[in-house]
């Protein structure tokens, strides 16, 4: 977005975006000596396009996530490939949507600074509340970047409007029974399809469902994935008996429609 008269010419354009400001940080730290590059950045950003849901017509507050280089520190294992970096980083992104209990819609896009194909919205309402993909090449070789960037972006004012609508959330006195599994994922599936796919099957007194990790052996063709389940009765406290045939059964279903499998 040009600004009129700006002051000063390097400045004269309001960003619509966090991409190349990210990307910048993540060459620089690179360049540093880093080889492990997570970046988050709470900021405004401006459209041409009036911004539903937002105090000022065309500006709204976001949560920017960049992700490049290797997943973890000092690992001595070959760096993640592109895909991989993107399935974590999806994941991240949706258990922290999932805490907002949104119905959201997955729908491609064709953000030009991200990459044709590995780019993806979430939608609501025809209103985009968050989106993830992988940067261009073009804009990494123009920002000394020889490594693949993985952006996402949050529409933090979409989201604390939601929040400011349910200002009053239910407390429940019973407490909760949690679960922890670890699934063979194929590698060709996001660890938050999963998640979709557990909260498709409609388990009983199911309130969350949390990502904890991702390991994959370089001669395994699947990933293990480690996922919190939290169960929780709002009118009596859980037996353990009763959540052993909740999971029980849904772990029959994901084996039976979709072919996955517990690992522990």
């Amino acid at each position: 977005v040009k600004i009129v008269n700006s002051i000063d010419g390097a400045y004269s354009n309001l960003k619509t975006n966090n991409i190349l400001h990210l990307a910048e940080i993540a060459a620089r730290n690179i360049r540093y000596g880093q080889d492990s590059i997570k970046i988050y950045e709470f900021g405004r950003v401006f459209n041409t396009a009036p911004a539903v849901k937002s105090d000022y017509d065309y500006e709204y507050d976001t949560l920017s996530l960049a992700v490049a280089g290797r997943w973890n520190d000092n690992q001595w294992e070959k760096p993640e490939s592109t895909a991989t970096l993107l399935r974590k980083t999806q994941g991240i992104l949706e258990t922290f949507l999932s805490a907002f209990d949104l119905n959201l819609n997955k729908v491609n896009q064709t953000n030009p600074l991200l990459h044709p194909g590995q780019q993806i919205s979430y939608t609501l309402n025809d209103e985009t509340v968050a989106m993830i993909g992988v940067v261009r090449p073009e804009l990494q070789k123009h920002v000394g970047l020889k490594t693949a960037l993985v952006y996402a972006e949050v529409n933090l004012d979409f989201l604390t409007d939601k929040l400011a609508t349910n200002a009053n959330p239910e407390i429940v006195d019973f407490p909760a029974i949690k679960w922890e599994l670890t699934f063979k994922v194929p590698s060709t599936m996001l660890a938050g399809d999963l998640s979709t796919a557990v909260h498709n099957l409609s388990p009983k007194f199911l309130e969350d469902i949390q990502i904890i990790s991702s390991f994959k052996k370089d001669e395994e063709d699947f990933r293990r994935v480690s996922y919190r389940f939290l169960f929780q009765d709002k009118t009596k406290t859980l037996s353990n008996e009763e959540v052993d045939k909740i999971v029980d059964n849904m772990r029959d279903q994901l084996k039976e429609k979709h072919n996955l499998e517990i690992v522990s």
